[in-house]
């Protein structure tokens, strides 16, 4: 879909400066990096005049909520109302992208190459039927002068006869003659000529329209609904300097895991000789987005780093609030959601969590006196990441109400 319509970029966090203390308390062997910082893409599609956050792809189409309702917006009819927003996010995967290439390419019917080996084509089957041609002139001419030749000596019997052979050899002479003139008009044409093919192919030598990108994709974990969304920024020759259009291109994928396999994709309709600005690859797993090892901005982060961001993201988020503590939404991994049951999902508790957002203990009553003895529950909840309670922003000690199915 062409969107050169409305490119905002909203950026809350420009860099993060994280303690590192439990680094400097065990430096012979600093904890490994479980997450990844990056800038990714939210999109957002209009809707009754209305922006709507795009939760899903299927095929080409938009999946978003309106009123707790999914609704599929379709982009193959025309132009729609796209917003695109870059964010910082945290990431528990990194999904590989390898030979990663973009840029510029041709539609098969503006492609100078092919031409030229059309014309290329197209000549060899002109020579040839020239040869042919050439050939039957000769057959001709020589078979009218043999039966002209019998006809004088009476090799015909009667002379009706010689007459009707003569006239018959003497159309197959005016018929090779045509076919020699209509060989020779067909040479000179421009499709069969390769002077002229390897003229317009310098003519239209850079003159692109169309974008190309293709990559190898792979994941350490499998991904059931993944989808991929391309930023790809060009600018059209009869734009002003400086500004720029915006092709996004979104593609629902086959599950991904860790074989990896080809992606390309070749899409058409931009301005002829437009130039290639930047192209990004963002993925897409259940309207989640993960990082990639091609991601913009990317910083590898241990679990007590990105705990430690998301508290300071919190709290700037949130200046001079009074709110509960709450586990993030989106930070119960998809592995350890499958392996509970409908009751361990739905069960309502309530976890103690530190004023940096530390998990203190899993309790079933809200005063935090009777622990939560369930493993697989508490298993889960460890994984988890939680946002401090704030009285006028300033972080204290909670209690998080939580349900693992909201998570």
């Amino acid at each position: 879909m062409n969107t050169p319509r409305r490119y905002s970029v909203r950026c809350f966090v420009a860099a993060v400066c994280l303690p590192l203390g439990l680094a400097a308390a065990n430096e012979s062997a600093p904890p490994p990096p479980t997450h990844v910082l990056f800038m990714g893409t939210d999109l957002s599609v209009q809707h009754e005049k209305k922006l709507y956050l795009v939760e899903d792809v299927t095929g080409s189409d938009f999946k978003i909520r309106v009123d707790r309702k999914e609704v599929r917006v379709p982009t193959r009819r025309g132009s729609i109302g796209l917003h695109v927003d870059a964010d910082l996010k945290l990431s528990g995967l990194s999904v590989q992208l390898d030979e990663l290439k973009s840029g510029p390419a041709y539609t098969y019917a503006n492609d100078p190459m092919r031409k030229l080996e059309e014309a290329n084509r197209n000549q060899m089957v002109t020579q040839d039927r020239q040869d042919y041609a050439t050939a039957g002139i000769e057959h001709s001419d020589a078979n009218l002068i043999a039966i002209k030749e019998m006809a004088a000596h009476g090799g015909f019997g009667t002379a009706e006869r010689a007459q009707r052979e003569i006239a018959t050899a003497e159309a197959q002479v005016t018929d090779s003659h045509h076919y020699s003139d209509y060989s020779n008009m067909s040479a000179s044409s421009d499709s069969s000529n390769l002077g002229s093919g390897a003229n317009r192919m310098a003519l239209a030598e850079g003159n692109f329209d169309a974008m190309e990108v293709s990559f190898k994709i792979s994941s350490p974990v499998h991904l059931d609904q993944p989808y991929m969304v391309i930023l790809f920024k060009f600018h059209d020759p009869a734009a002003k300097p400086g500004v720029d259009g915006l092709v996004i291109h979104a593609q629902a994928l086959d599950a991904i895991d860790d074989n990896p396999r080809y992606v390309r994709v070749l899409k058409g309709g931009l301005p002829i000789g437009f130039k290639m600005v930047d192209c990004s690859v963002h993925l897409y797993n259940h309207g989640t987005e993960l990082a990639t090892n091609r991601s913009d901005k990317r910083v590898e982060l241990t679990r007590d780093e990105a705990r430690q961001y998301l508290v300071l993201q919190h709290r700037g988020a949130h200046k001079g609030a009074t709110l509960p503590a709450a586990a993030v939404r989106g930070t119960l991994p998809r592995a350890q959601r499958r392996g509970l049951t409908p009751t361990q999902l739905t069960w309502t508790f309530h976890v103690k969590v530190a004023s940096d957002g530390a998990l203190q203990g899993v309790f079933k009553d809200a005063d935090c006196q009777v622990p939560l003895v369930d493993a697989g529950m508490v298993a889960a909840v460890g994984e988890v990441f939680f946002t401090p309670a704030l009285e006028q922003g300033k972080p204290v000690d909670g209690v998080a109400r939580v349900c693992l199915a909201d998570i």
